[in-house]
């Protein structure tokens, strides 16, 4: 039996054969995408993705670290945007209505930088133009003739008001700082110091008189102030006649050249109107600035009045070719979605038009974003807009939720810009998983799922782009020369990493790291050429380097601290196996399981379960086993027995099913009575019809009880117990393949519960006969017998008790 289970040294590992692919060291493929090989599929949905144009159509790409994702993914959006549309520039204006919502306006890719340019040019037009149209002797003589009729007014209306005020005891008096009333008596009209002398009579008269006067002087003034406007809109309307023809022709340029676009034409009429609205201002402000800024505090910021006729080039395409590719590392909010900027003038911070800034998402429209998911969710709040934006397929400018925004701020509202952009989230199958489950937007705004897959098959083409990324990664990262022999153990690495000896990893980026540490291992070795042994010995030493653990474990066990036998036969007894280790690595712990049969009422003790050490899947796979019991030995009888079964000097949870076939295993043998071979370690799930099911990391689990072997000494007679299934993923280092070579150390691969017992026991496991029975001295008779015990037992102790209430009813009588 042990001859027939027993794995081949050739099944061991992948052995790759120099002859089956050819190597040219000299190759440099700069564009090392071209040489991903095995994702056809993912390649084919992602095209297809980014040929869908609809709303929600963005693309998850989901796929492994390391596989290529992020460098296809740019490679291929430049190939395919160069030949999309420029997207249009976006320029933010003054908005003359509502100053807190600027305007947005769209141009043709180049002609935004044009219009900026187009409007400071006019703008210096009117600047020079408008002083010299306003600096004219006629206007000049207009201005004087008209203040000289406002001053003729004014006196004419004081006049009169004097004759209606003197009968009452006041002069109306017209002096540098306005109209005052002064007290006239006896036709005098008094100075301050001779109302004094007056009697408090006289004076109290005075006072009733003035509220009268007052009224007359309050009508007068009003009359005065409507003159005033009068004449200084006649001033104004003279202005406008003068200066409206200077605006005419510098803006019939600007006009003229934008004429076919309806919105820029209206915000040039509302500049228009607005220049001569407040010609007075910005004439008066060119000639007095100078003098002005010489004067003032320079912390206080006095706004050009030609401030307002400026323009933000808010999106640039000047110099864009197709349609605009996104991939930053910069996630935080208000690089992706824009921001408005703030100073601070005393205490309060103020901003305007010109301090609105693009973020990502303005930057990217027309064409597409990439962002890594995991970086993305990070900022919940940057994730949230993102959703928002796709929705609307519009975006403004909107403050961080994090910051707390000042009171004294003003604030901006500019208006929403449309959106049209295509979003590429990269990330894991878990990453998908969960926002698939949790947020419901996430199906309907990212409809197209792309996957990268972890391995490919093991064939002519892509070992032969595998070899092309050797060639080129070590020309391209200054490594030294790697020959044909480290080659074929980076193709036997790359099957590992899959963990199918048919196929080859598609995680280029571990690959590099193995290539770039042998290379150093080789240098620090003098050597000049990277071959198999600098292969073998970077292997090695990144083994050594995560090794604490696992040393600390061998030196516990070959300290018997923890106690695992490997040689000799018990009862009870087994060696199961387990993996554990960090992120950055995994290695294989043998733990010894434990089961004791006794008479009982067919109850199977989880000892871990018992003590709320035992996970979910492991439970499961302790009922599978009462299951597996039950039906091939209690078809006639009913269980009698009681077993309890623990993973000795295990303080931490159980999980799993890869030793459900163990515990069966050691059970059988406390039945039997029969002893098993401590030398053989055992993994494998079990279904309850016997049959044995493949595990994970069976590499590390043989590897683990090796090196246990190797401290306690090899005999020849140890070895570890696999699942069939699992042969094809076994990768196990050349000295482990070299022992079981030299007959040190043995492979056994089983499909059923009766094969594995019948090779840890040395005897036949025993078929059903005709009769219905096993045959004598099998393992399955054996238990079946000890069932039959126990049941006899129970069925005796039974009647005894029921026994017990007769007698003692005979002596009451």
């Amino acid at each position: 039996m042990q001859k027939k289970l027993r794995v081949r040294p050739e099944d061991l590992k992948l052995t790759y054969s120099e002859d089956k692919f050819s190597y040219d060291p000299n190759i440099n493929i700069l564009d090392t995408t071209e040489l991903i090989y095995g994702q056809e599929r993912g390649i084919k949905a992602f095209e297809f993705g980014l040929d869908m144009e609809k709303k929600g159509y963005n693309i998850f790409f989901e796929g492994p670290t390391g596989v290529g994702k992020t460098m296809y993914v740019k490679k291929y959006l430049n190939k395919k945007a160069i030949h999309k549309e420029v997207p249009k520039d976006i320029c933010y204006v003054y908005n003359f209505e509502r100053s807190d919502e600027p305007i947005s306006l769209e141009f043709e890719a180049g002609k935004g930088k044009k219009f900026k340019y187009d409007m400071e040019k006019f703008v210096d037009y009117l600047k020079i133009n408008l002083k010299e149209a306003t600096s004219d002797n006629e206007l000049e003589k207009k201005k004087k003739n008209l203040n000289k009729e406002l001053e003729d007014s004014k006196k004419k209306i004081i006049d009169n008001l004097n004759l209606k005020t003197k009968p009452n005891g006041f002069e109306v008096v017209q002096g540098p700082n306005g109209v005052f009333m002064l007290p006239v008596y006896k036709g005098k009209t008094l100075e301050k110091d001779e109302y004094e002398k007056l009697s408090a009579k006289t004076k109290m008269q005075y006072e009733e008189r003035s509220k009268g006067v007052q009224e007359l002087i309050f009508g007068a003034l009003t009359e005065i102030r409507e003159l005033e406007l009068i004449s200084e809109n006649k001033v104004n309307t003279f202005m406008n006649s003068i200066t409206e023809a200077t605006i005419n022709v510098g803006i019939e340029k600007v006009l003229n050249e934008y004429k076919d676009m309806e919105k820029v034409s209206c915000y040039l009429s509302s500049v228009k109107e607005d220049i001569l609205k407040n010609i007075s201002k910005l004439i008066g402000k060119s000639e007095v600035s100078k003098q002005v800024q010489g004067q003032i505090n320079p912390m206080f910021n006095v706004q050009d009045p030609w401030f307002n006729y400026g323009v933000n080039l808010f999106i640039d395409n000047s110099h864009t070719k197709g349609a605009p590719v996104i991939m930053d590392l910069d996630y935080s909010f208000e690089n992706i979605f824009g921001k408005v900027e703030y100073t601070n003038q005393y205490g309060a911070l103020n901003t305007d038009f010109t301090k609105i800034k693009s973020g990502l998402i303005h930057k990217a429209n027309g064409g597409y974003i990439v962002f890594q998911a995991l970086d993305l969710l990070r900022n919940p709040y940057a994730y949230e807009m993102l959703k928002k934006v796709l929705k609307l397929e519009e975006i403004g400018i909107e403050n961080n939720p994090e910051q707390r925004l000042p009171l004294l701020m003003t604030t901006l509202k500019p208006e929403s810009i449309k959106v049209n952009i295509k979003v590429i989230l990269i990330g894991n199958s878990y990453i998908y998983d969960n926002l698939t489950m949790r947020d419901p937007d996430f199906s309907k705004l990212f409809k197209i799922k792309t996957e990268f897959e972890n391995d490919a098959p093991i064939n002519r083409e892509n070992v032969d782009k595998l070899s092309k990324f050797v060639s080129s990664y070590q020309n391209q990262e200054d490594l030294i020369k790697f020959d044909k022999s480290a080659l074929v153990k980076i193709i036997e690495y790359a099957s590992k990493l899959s963990g199918d000896q048919n196929k080859l990893t598609t995680n280029f980026a571990e690959i590099g790291r193995l290539m770039s540490e042998a290379s150093t291992w080789a240098i620090r070795n003098n050597k000049d050429i990277v071959t198999s042994e600098d292969i073998l010995v970077a292997f090695k030493e990144r083994t050594e380097r995560v090794k604490k653990y696992d040393k600390r474990l061998s030196e516990m066990i070959e300290k018997d601290v923890v106690k695992i036998d490997t040689k000799g036969y018990k009862v009870g007894e087994i060696n199961g196996l387990s993996v554990i280790g960090s992120v950055d690595t995994k290695f294989g712990k043998p733990t010894k399981i434990t089961a004791n049969t006794y008479l009982g009422n067919g109850r199977i003790i989880n000892v871990e379960k018992e003590t709320q050490m035992s996970g979910e899947i492991h439970t499961k796979g302790m009922a599978i086993l009462g299951g597996y019991i039950g039906e091939k030995y209690s078809q006639d009888i009913p269980l009698s027995m009681t077993a309890s079964i623990t993973f000795e000097q295990v303080y931490s949870k159980v999980d799993g099913d890869s030793a459900s076939s163990t515990e069966i295993y050691v059970l059988l043998s406390s039945l039997s009575e029969l002893p098993i071979n401590q030398g053989i370690a055992v993994t494998g799930s079990v279904n309850q019809k016997g049959e044995i099911q493949p595990i994970g990391g069976v590499n590390e689990k043989i590897n683990g009880f090796y090196e246990i072997c190797k401290i306690k000494g090899l005999d020849g007679t140890q070895g570890v117990m696999i699942p069939k299934q699992n042969v094809y993923n076994l990768h196990l280092p050349e000295e482990i393949v070299e022992a079981v070579k030299n007959n040190k150390f043995n492979i056994y691969a089983v499909s059923t519960i009766d094969e594995g017992i019948e090779l840890l026991t040395g005897v036949p496991a025993g078929k059903l006969q005709k009769d219905g029975k096993f045959a004598k001295g099998t393992i399955n008779y054996l238990v079946v017998e000890k069932l039959k015990k126990y049941h006899e037992q129970k069925k005796k102790l039974m009647k005894s008790e029921e026994e017990k209430p007769k007698e003692k009813i005979k002596d009451n009588k």
